[in-house]
């Protein structure tokens, strides 16, 4: 009986202790937050998959740099005739704003991770929203956009963009 005791103990103790070691390794995993990704890089438009928004300009070029939890935006507005008009985002990504003068009006952007996803509001003849996502190989960012317009009505828009 005292062998079967013995055996059933360092059983018990043995399964004891690989069950800590699987939840030790599984519950970080599962509590940990989704990896923020890097949107570094040269990106242009893909018009071809992209649904634009009523605009005078026909293509779009980003250069991000990002270093958490800053971002910075310079977007480039490629027109049909006439030149190309650039102008810079800087954002930080935990809500705070950040005013860019336009000319002839200021913009006021906030940004706030949401999973792995950034979201991005600022008022632009309305208030307008934007959720990036970076895709698994890092090649594509899609940007979908909507904008409730102060005059009424809805704007919506996906850009899809390549990495360069």
């Amino acid at each position: 009986m005292r062998n079967s005791k013995h055996t059933l103990s360092v059983a018990t103790r043995r399964a004891n202790v690989i069950a800590i070691i699987i939840l030790s390794i599984a519950v970080p995993q599962m509590s940990a937050p989704p990896k923020r990704p890097d949107f570094s890089g040269r990106w242009e438009l893909d018009s071809a998959k992209s649904q634009l928004r009523p605009t005078k300009w026909n293509n779009l070029a980003l250069t991000v740099e990002h270093q958490e939890p800053k971002v910075k935006i310079v977007v480039t507005l490629k027109y049909p005739q006439g030149p190309d008009y650039s102008y810079q985002i800087p954002l930080t990504t935990d809500g705070k704003p950040s005013s860019v003068d336009m000319g002839k009006n200021t913009r006021v952007y906030r940004s706030a991770w949401f999973g792995a996803k950034l979201a991005i509001k600022w008022n632009e003849d309305g208030e307008r929203t934007e959720t990036w996502t970076l895709s698994e190989d890092r090649r594509t960012l899609t940007i979908t956009g909507s904008a409730k317009l102060t005059a009424g009505g809805m704007e919506n828009w996906k850009y899809v963009m390549e990495r360069k």
